[in-house]
């Protein structure tokens, strides 16, 4: 029996199970559950994770370990942020899923700056945090006002 991992992919990503062993016509079957944890049975886990499958033949048990990563989820850089010169990154808005590396950082002098930001999506459980995104912002200048 081998087990082979994969990559999360937002739907029912589930591992490779391949098993080779009959008994009496029927095929063997599989038990999956999760590592150092609750059985899953025979349904195979789509979620991202470490886990084990079995299979138990003549009451000897065969055990493999493998695992489903997370996988990298899919963003669009944020563009057309403006802000004024005097301004913080704190009183610029990003998307839903972004924020600011450093929002106490000001949004320096007239023209494009890039700033770093983290994506972190709705499902952590299954897609990774993206780091280090270079997002750029527009600087106008202030209106003084008399």
């Amino acid at each position: 029996m081998s087990a082979a991992g994969k990559t999360y992919d937002g739907t029912a990503s589930k591992a490779t199970v391949e098993t080779t062993g009959i008994l009496n016509g029927k095929a063997i079957p599989v038990v999956y559950a999760v590592k150092d944890g609750e059985s899953l049975g025979e349904v195979a886990p789509t979620n991202a994770g470490q886990y084990t499958v079995s299979i138990t033949l003549e009451g000897k048990k065969v055990e493999v370990e493998f695992e489903i990563t997370k996988a990298d989820p899919t963003y669009t850089i944020p563009t057309n942020l403006t802000a004024t010169y005097g301004q913080q990154l704190s009183e610029v808005q990003l998307p839903a899923g972004f924020a600011w590396s450093r929002n106490d950082l000001w949004v320096g002098s007239v023209g494009n700056n890039s700033f770093t930001a983290t994506y972190t999506p709705e499902d952590t459980n299954n897609y990774n945090v993206v780091e280090n995104l270079q997002i750029t912002v527009a600087v106008s200048a202030k209106t003084i006002t008399e």
